[in-house]
């Protein structure tokens, strides 16, 4: 590491005793480059690391992007999933994202990338109550044409874009699929 940026409001440690100028005398003895931003507000509210990760967790990924001037991603190792969305006409590709990121829970429109291409895609994050799976990321390439190219694909970055909706228990596999189907066409204008 040879930098470190903060804000100008940063502390750490116990009970917060930890400053910037701890931190500015630290980075010195280790000959780090220490730059300290200025406090940025956006529409009455500071942003902060804080802030974007509560909104991240409450699945407001589109808010969040705003703040950051880019979008949410979460890169993650593909793993095999069960097989029902295949079973309900919609494939899907499982993740498992990155330690230590929070992960919005819901159904969002989304960009996914891989050594392949850069696809629309819908995901679903969080769980699938329909079928009593409580942790579940994965998602469904929007372009029939480009599934075959991303399932090579064995690492992704998905970058979030609209929430589409939270996830939800169906009263049978006939309503689940026409939602499905209502989401990729929600997704579909969203990306």
């Amino acid at each position: 590491m040879q930098r470190l940026v903060i804000g100008e409001d940063f502390v750490f440690g116990r009970r917060k005793k930890g400053t910037r100028v701890t931190l500015k005398k630290w980075a010195k003895e280790l000959g780090l480059d220490l730059k300290v931003l200025k406090t940025k507000v956006r529409g009455g509210r500071k942003i902060s690391t804080t802030l974007i990760k509560k909104l991240i967790a409450r699945s407001k990924t589109a808010e969040a992007a705003a703040l950051m001037g880019r979008p949410y991603r979460i890169s993650g190792r593909k793993v095999k999933g069960l097989g029902i969305a295949s079973t309900l006409g919609f494939p899907t590709i499982n993740l498992i994202p990155e330690k230590h990121k929070t992960v919005p829970e819901g159904v969002f429109a989304a960009w996914v990338t891989c050594s392949a291409g850069r696809f629309r895609a819908v995901v679903n994050s969080g769980a699938a109550p329909t079928f009593g799976i409580k942790k579940v990321f994965e998602f469904h390439i929007l372009s029939k044409a480009h599934v075959k190219r991303a399932a090579a694909c064995s690492r992704f970055t998905v970058e979030f874009g609209n929430f589409i909706r939270k996830p939800r228990k169906f009263a049978s596999r006939g309503a689940l699929i026409e939602r499905i189907k209502k989401d990729i066409e929600i997704a579909r204008r969203k990306v």
